[in-house]
């Protein structure tokens, strides 16, 4: 397993605040909490993570920070780490689960693909995990779904549901939207503006997921269907008319 360090000149918690003899100190020598994670050692894996350094949505802090930068935390309202993750297996992905590991909680990231798969050789270079106040982080890859269907990892948290509620919504949306698209002109362009949602992610805290995930998972799939018939390039009002037939018609049920 690779372990890198994170120095950070501040405390995140006041359950981690220095003692009261260390703010008598120079500058130069505070005491400095340190902040590690490492990636889990995961052969055969079809998905590559490579943390990149540290991202802040502060303006006035740098983003992709090298691991062992020192930052004051207290100046960063949001934090993450920056990854790559690089689809280094022979098959196209549709969604995967990234799951942190921490000594009090464990999260995982669901991201999910539309008809533009994940493809051998493609990398997503930002992908955020979030630091929280904890000693040592591991991330792993959980699961990993293919475009043929098949899949990787042991889903150990059982978010595989949730991919899987996204796609029904979406294919049930896109199975509506070709029904209602028989009493209107040139289909195909409507079908061909489902092509412009090309990912998108949610993250929670483990454990297994509650029923209201789910149903938010499924609504996701549903509503991608839904954004993309109101934002077309041309035909407007028909894309709009569509679309709240669609939306109509799952609020039925």
């Amino acid at each position: 397993m690779k372990t890198v360090l994170f120095l950070f000149a501040a405390l995140i918690t006041a359950c981690l605040s220095a003692p009261a003899y260390s703010q008598n100190k120079a500058p130069d020598q505070q005491e400095v909490p340190a902040v590690t994670y490492e990636i889990a050692d995961q052969p055969g894996s079809p998905l590559k993570l490579e943390v990149l350094g540290i991202n802040s949505f502060a303006p006035s802090t740098p983003t992709n920070l090298p691991p062992n930068a020192r930052i004051n935390w207290d100046t960063v309202p949001n934090k993450t780490l920056t990854a790559k993750i690089e689809n280094v297996g022979m098959t196209p992905v549709r969604g995967f689960v990234i799951v942190v590991q921490s000594e009090k909680a464990r999260t995982a990231s669901i991201v999910v693909f539309g008809s533009r798969l994940f493809q051998p050789g493609q990398s997503q270079p930002s992908f955020p995990i979030n630091l929280v106040a904890t000693a040592h982080l591991t991330i792993s890859v959980d699961y990993v779904e293919f475009g043929d269907g098949g899949s990787w990892g042991d889903d150990t948290s059982k978010r595989s549901q949730m991919v899987t509620r996204f796609f029904e919504g979406r294919d049930l949306a896109i199975s509506r939207l070709k029904e209602i698209l028989v009493n209107y002109p040139e289909p195909e362009y409507f079908l061909k503006q489902l092509d412009a949602f090309r990912a998108s992610g949610t993250s929670d805290a483990l454990p297994a997921p509650s029923p209201f995930m789910m149903k938010r998972q499924f609504d996701g799939g549903y509503n991608t269907v839904l954004q993309a018939l109101r934002n077309p390039s041309k035909r407007v009002a028909e894309g709009q008319e569509i679309a709240r037939k669609l939306e109509l018609m799952q609020q039925a049920q």
